[in-house]
């Protein structure tokens, strides 16, 4: 009996050492929503069953040096890591967790508990929501089809403990997440600065051969 009982600690104590904090990846208040097109000024809600979402997490405090984009003239401009490999890689600590569909009504879904890599039960986590336009399971496919493309700003959540007694209830990300809003891909206008010096560097050979 005692070593049966012994068997038992060895099995679950490290499961309980190394056990996640949980979240439940919804939304409620903090919508999912499109730039508006041409010819229709309105930001409305991403149409449910057509737009998916990614939740990026990492430990609090750990920095996001460099986002997946930025938005511009209502478009979203990829940066250099237009892939979810290289954006994870360009920010050391950040891990995709998990991609849901927006299954809940129009700007809103609702994709259960998640366990978030790295976070111990009940700690505080930092996290993202990355969404795109369409079916697309993936980021990466989303963008090379053409797909609408958003990512919200970094927000910080508790998380739920699963090694106290009772366990602990995952936290529900729809108390903290503020939003997201998806845009057509785009490649920025260059500035005028950009143009003068451009048109400065081609007028360096017609001097010289003057």
């Amino acid at each position: 009996m005692k070593k049966a009982f012994t068997l038992v600690v060895l099995i679950v104590t490290p499961t309980l050492a190394f056990a996640q904090g949980t979240v439940v990846f919804q939304n409620l208040t903090g919508l999912v929503k499109l730039y508006p097109v041409p010819g229709d000024n309105t930001l409305r809600n991403a149409t449910k069953g057509d737009a998916m979402v990614d939740l990026i997490t990492a430990v609090r405090g750990t920095p996001l040096a460099h986002p997946l984009g930025t938005y511009w003239s209502q478009g979203f401009s990829l940066g250099p890591n237009a892939t979810l490999a290289s954006f994870l890689a360009a920010n050391p600590g950040w891990h995709s967790e998990a991609v849901g569909e927006m299954n809940a009504g129009n700007g809103i879904f609702n994709n259960g508990s998640v366990s978030l890599t790295g976070i111990p039960g009940g700690a505080s986590a930092d996290y993202l929501i990355i969404g795109w336009s369409g079916t697309f399971p993936s980021l990466d496919a989303a963008i090379a089809g053409g797909a609408w493309i958003g990512e919200s700003g970094v927000l910080t959540t508790p998380t739920g403990d699963p090694t106290t007694t009772p366990p602990g209830l995952p936290v529900n990300l729809k108390s903290t997440f503020t939003g997201v809003t998806l845009a057509p891909q785009v490649v920025p206008e260059p500035s005028i600065f950009a143009l003068f010096a451009l048109g400065a560097a081609m007028l360096v050979p017609l001097c010289r051969r003057g």
